[in-house]
């Protein structure tokens, strides 16, 4: 009999050994951010005392815990983002774009994230409260953000005026559809200007006229934004793009800036954000081959790597694994 016993304990101490182990097995990324980013529970873009600290960080991390479904982290962030960047304004609401006593504006892209993650995070984890704070934000920036009818970036709640700028390349399409905001985003990509595979990342409201961000060198991070964009409002891959993509893709990278008239590189630099953003646009041997190449694409030294760039990797390497 006590034999008997002196087994079942043996067992009961194992089991709870093993428990204990694959508790304390903390996620890479989590690790990372956590350890190389994160203080005071508040992720900053560099391991720098001086490094800003953003509410995109804080909703791509959002992301990611959620992916990973580990409600405690999520409910931790639920709670950063309401301590340090959620701003009351009677019964409208914004997040700050970045921490900062003078900061008065928020980011549609960065408020839009939130409020998805929170939506995601309130059916996954049956909160009713994070469904309630998804639909303050987003009753909020449609109430701001509009002119005319077309979204606009930011509004500065000291000015009490919106800008009338949007980058296309903020814009997602879940978010469009969910808030009926589907033709507009369709109508704005078909209008703006071309220059080869590249499409104009500005549209400002008050001139109704596209704009290029810049005069002479495109960002590939904008350009992959706005390809998914096109697909996610029309369910077609613009055949341009998509050729120089496949051409580039066989000559072994794709590079973070190109020239906006020659289509070459200004630069021998690759982009962990360009690639994980490529993945969900590419099939076949051209995705396995941009998987691989995030995977090889060093980003531990959070000196030197923004955050941004660790987590759209994790996001990605985790939604494709």
């Amino acid at each position: 009999m006590k034999k008997g016993l002196g087994i079942g304990l043996l067992m009961i101490l194992l089991a709870g050994g093993v428990w204990y182990f694959v508790q304390k097995q903390e996620d890479d990324i989590v690790q990372q951010v956590e350890e190389d980013y994160m203080q005071d529970g508040i992720i900053r873009a560099y391991d720098r005392s001086n490094a800003q600290r953003l509410s995109e960080s804080l909703g791509q991390y959002m992301q990611y815990v959620l992916l990973l479904d580990d409600e405690v982290r999520f409910k931790e962030q639920v709670k950063i983002l309401k301590d340090h960047f959620l701003v009351e304004r009677g019964s409208e609401v914004y997040i700050k774009w970045e921490l900062g006593e003078k900061t008065a504006t928020n980011a549609w892209i960065d408020d839009i994230r939130i409020s998805e993650t929170l939506l995601q995070a309130g059916k996954q984890f049956n909160e009713p409260s994070y469904l309630k704070l998804a639909s303050r934000i987003e009753t909020t920036l449609l109430k701001r953000q509009q002119i005319d009818g077309n979204i606009v970036d930011f509004y500065d709640w000291d000015l009490q005026q919106a800008t009338d700028v949007l980058h296309l390349n903020y814009l997602e399409p879940p978010a469009l559809k969910r808030l009926q905001l589907l033709d507009f985003a369709k109508e704005k990509v078909a209008q703006a200007k071309r220059e080869g595979p590249f499409t104009a990342e500005l549209y400002y409201a008050n001139q109704d006229e596209s704009k290029w961000a810049d005069d002479k060198v495109v960002n590939m991070i904008d350009q992959v934004l706005i390809e998914r964009l096109r697909v996610g409002v029309t369910g077609k891959a613009d055949e341009t793009f998509q050729a120089f993509i496949s051409k580039e893709l066989k000559n072994g990278k794709v590079y973070a800036r190109y020239d906006r008239l020659s289509a070459k590189p200004t630069m021998k630099d690759e982009s962990s954000s360009v690639y994980a953003m490529l993945v969900p646009l590419l099939t076949g041997e051209e995705r396995s081959f941009v998987l691989n190449r995030l995977q090889e694409i060093e980003t531990t030294n959070a000196k030197e790597t923004h955050v941004f760039d660790v987590l759209n990797k994790a996001v990605i390497l985790k939604e494709f694994e």
